[in-house]
């Protein structure tokens, strides 16, 4: 229903960003285009589309998208071509997805000529079509494998790409060596619990399940659980009147933040994760709604009965996000 409602209800030029898994139904149901699907899963967008999803910052998102959208992965492309390092053409494009034409061009022409400068701005800084964001709870669930992508470390690897006897060394690990050694360069595995439900409310301290306690009245945490340990998380995130909450814990010791959110009207559930995770507009915008963001507006909120199965669009705000940017001096 929410694919059909997407094509009743958006231009026929519109696009569906999200992960891979759903794009060949999103074309097939919807017919619309989508970032890339089942039989482009190889291709860069990947990296760029789990940068957006990753982001801390919603213009830095939309930048991304933007670009995205409008070019696909051409202006990577482009730099690569003018005898750019991927590492290299990577960081441009992230300098100026959240730069105003006009700041993007002086940024640019500092390392290139003004016929590229204006070739690549081309491909970043224009008219995107009608677009929204499409999140669904598997996506979610399985969002460790995004973070693999977007923390690709492209500077390690063009490094032991030049190393031949690293090379060498790298070809002779066993498959387990291999993988820890993947997640090694990406700065290590990162950390995403199963949901944790409510269990029982005493006063204003809400106990979870696994040993977890978030104090609603000075919003302090304690663990003491055999499977996530005994003590203090690193942070609690959490959504207040005031917007998007992040409160740090000086005496923890616990690897982890806790991320906090209403499962229904009365009721809580809180996931154990890394803060990069934790920061991320993805999960921001999927647990705590789009209430925190200026430009990514509500669309379609649909789920079965026991909410196991959720699926949220969010339209885009082009005109509201372009129009903001381009007035930023």
């Amino acid at each position: 229903h929410a694919l059909l409602t997407i094509k009743e209800k958006t231009p026929q030029d519109s696009i569906v960003n999200t992960w891979w898994p759903p794009g060949h139904f999103i074309k097939a149901i919807a017919e619309r285009r989508v970032t890339f699907d089942g039989a482009t899963i190889n291709v860069p967008q990947a990296f760029w589309m789990g940068r957006a999803l990753y982001s801390p910052s919603e213009k830095k998102t939309l930048g991304i998208l933007r670009m995205l959208n409008t070019s696909a992965n051409k202006a990577s492309e482009y730099l690569l071509s003018q005898g750019k390092k991927l590492s290299e053409t990577v960081d441009i494009i992230e300098e100026i997805v959240v730069l105003p034409k006009t700041r993007a061009k002086e940024f640019l022409l500092k390392t290139l000529t003004e016929q590229q400068a204006d070739a690549l701005l081309l491909l970043t800084h224009g008219q995107p079509p009608p677009s929204c964001l499409f999140l669904y709870n598997d996506l979610i669930e399985s969002n460790i494998g995004i973070g693999f992508a977007a923390r690709w470390n492209i500077k390690k690897m063009e490094e032991i790409n030049t190393n031949p006897s690293l090379l060498e060394k790298i070809r002779k690990l066993k498959r387990a060596e291999y993988i820890s050694l993947l997640w090694e360069l990406q700065g290590g595995m990162l950390r995403y619990s199963e949901l944790l439900n409510q269990a029982e409310q005493r006063d204003e301290k809400i106990y979870f399940d696994q040993g977890i306690m978030v104090d609603l009245k000075d919003m302090t945490v304690q663990a003491s659980s055999k499977k996530f340990g005994t003590g203090t998380p690193r942070s609690l995130f959490y959504n207040s009147k005031a917007g998007s909450m992040k409160k740090e814990f000086m005496n923890a010791n616990l690897p982890y933040s806790v991320f906090l959110f209403k499962t229904d009207d009365t009721h809580y559930g809180c996931i154990l994760m890394d803060e990069i995770i934790a920061e991320s507009v993805m999960v921001q915008l999927y647990f705590w709604g789009p209430g925190n963001f200026k430009y990514i507006e509500p669309f379609i909120d649909e789920h079965d009965l026991t909410r196991q199965t959720q699926l949220f669009a969010f339209k885009i705000n082009w005109e509201g996000f372009l129009r903001d940017l381009e007035s930023n001096p």
